[in-house]
């Protein structure tokens, strides 16, 4: 099956929704993009380019104009957290994580695990487990401190980088209008967007994110070209322009896709990497946001996670759907869509990328992966694992 590597670069700032949003149902007034795009978000890209790119016989005017053509490219339903029978996308087998990656010098970063705490100004170190009996403790982790999840690169192990360092904040003040040009009640917002933090000198303001600009007290010098990535295996060769601008996001912000296929790739390809080990326990690190049931996540002896909200909407291929109504009933999955309406399903919460658990021995932390992959999330890019051994072995999953 061909494998194609998908990299999205923003043409500006960007924003990526979260639970936190202007929805009709949660009425924030202060509301910041996520990093990362959800990965029913990829898929939905990949679902819509793969329309754009068929005969007008199929999708003409934007519109799908034959129901069975198009279901054979997209598939008949979007991916549903609640039905792991309608993982069938078409001519998209699967997806990997999206991941970061610099345009400049090919290089992919992952994150490293959230274990890292700042030992002196601005390093940051592993922690590491000890067993007491039957008691697992963190060594010298000092509370006030906390800890935090970095990202590895594949061309420097020995350093480590924040998340936050990728990206810089722009946020924007508004007054939300009514149809008729009047200011609605309670219409005060602070939006926060982002940008990749490619530059070094001058502040950046909109409009010199790919300049040196006038406003700038200094002038821009770019030391990075960021851009999110990801991989997917197709059933057959597909058709895409090798560049586009594409629109992504909940402010359908502009991007850059490109789209190059790739010869017998993995999805996540590991092996260039060097994960910290623990001295002593195997450690199964997420490379991918997870959902994992609780019956599965107890099983580790220990384990240093976060979490993340998580819900998707659900479309199907056959007839036109309402979107203005997406943000009423909620639904577990499609089977409970009874209007044309487009849904959002439940909240559900998710193991943030970077999150870790630990095991005595390989074998408890194979089968752990084995039944997180298991999962119909990994499908389209969730439930990424690998395991770190104590000998700096590792299998992936």
């Amino acid at each position: 099956m061909p494998t194609y590597l998908v990299k999205l670069t923003p043409i500006d700032k960007f924003f990526f929704g979260q639970k936190n949003t202007f929805g009709d149902d949660n009425v924030n007034y202060f509301v910041r993009s996520s990093h990362f795009p959800q990965q029913t978000a990829l898929l939905g890209l990949l679902r819509y380019q793969l329309l754009c790119h068929a005969d007008k016989s199929v999708f003409d005017n934007n519109k799908i104009v034959n129901s069975k053509a198009a279901k054979e490219l997209i598939g008949e339903k979007s991916f549903s957290p609640e039905e792991p029978s309608v993982d069938n996308f078409g001519l998209i087998e699967s997806l990997s994580p999206v991941f970061l990656m610099d345009k400049e010098t090919g290089e992919m970063y992952l994150p490293a695990g959230l274990r890292y705490q700042e030992k002196e100004k601005g390093k940051y170190e592993p922690l590491h487990l000890k067993k007491e009996g039957s008691v697992v403790l963190l060594e010298d982790y000092d509370t006030k401190k906390g800890v935090y999840s970095r990202w590895i690169s594949d061309r420097t192990q020995s350093d480590t980088i924040a998340e936050d360092d990728f990206f810089k904040e722009d946020t924007r003040v508004g007054i939300r209008k009514n149809y008729t040009g009047g200011t609605e009640d309670d219409a005060f917002f602070c939006e926060t967007f982002y940008h990749f933090a490619n530059y070094v000198g001058g502040d950046l303001k909109e409009g010199n994110e790919g300049t040196a600009h006038s406003n700038c007290e200094k002038e821009l010098k770019k030391v990075h070209d960021y851009c999110f990535a990801f991989r997917f295996r197709a059933k057959e060769e597909v058709r895409f322009e090798k560049s586009k601008i594409v629109h992504l996001g909940g402010e359908r912000q502009p991007f850059l896709m490109e789209v190059t296929k790739e010869e017998n790739a993995d999805l996540l390809p590991l092996e260039d990497f060097s994960f910290a080990k623990d001295r002593s326990l195997y450690m199964v690190l997420l490379l991918s946001d997870a959902c994992i049931p609780s019956e599965i996540a107890k099983e580790a002896l220990f384990a240093i996670t976060e979490v993340k909200d998580f819900a998707c909407l659900l479309t199907q291929t056959d007839g036109d759907r309402r979107f203005y109504n997406r943000f009423g009933k909620r639904v577990k999955g499609h089977k409970e869509v009874k209007t044309k309406d487009v849904h959002l399903t439940h909240e559900r919460e998710l193991y943030i990328a970077g999150s870790l658990f630990y095991f005595e021995d390989y074998e408890a932390a194979d089968k752990f992966c084995q039944r997180v992959i298991s999962s119909h999330f990994h499908t389209i890019g969730y439930n990424y694992t690998t395991i770190i051994e104590p000998d700096n072995k590792q299998k992936t999953r």
